[in-house]
């Protein structure tokens, strides 16, 4: 029930989600970007899941200096969706 009270907060009040996740885990919000960029992109069942406005909300955070870099949020969120295609290619060609 939590995680789904996450994922209504997270569509519903994106900046304040990130914010609070940013305080809480710290450096380990990229890796949480890289996931939901990640599952988003990729999974059937996860089309919902606020890719766009993320990265929007992202970079918006990074400019009003809360902490978050540009830097290091560019490599992960432009792996996370070019990894999850490379995977898909090679499913493909397995199971071909």
């Amino acid at each position: 029930m939590e995680f789904i009270q996450f994922i209504i907060d997270l569509l519903t009040n994106t900046k304040d989600v990130l914010l609070q996740l940013f305080q809480d885990y710290g450096v380990y919000i990229y890796a949480i970007l890289f996931l939901i960029i990640f599952v988003e992109t990729g999974l059937v069942i996860f089309p919902f899941l606020p890719g766009d406005s993320l990265l929007f909300t992202a970079g918006m955070l990074c400019a009003q200096s809360s902490g978050l870099n540009i830097w290091v949020l560019i490599p992960p969120v432009d792996c996370s969706s070019c990894d999850w295609r490379q995977y898909q290619l090679f499913c493909g060609q397995i199971f071909q």
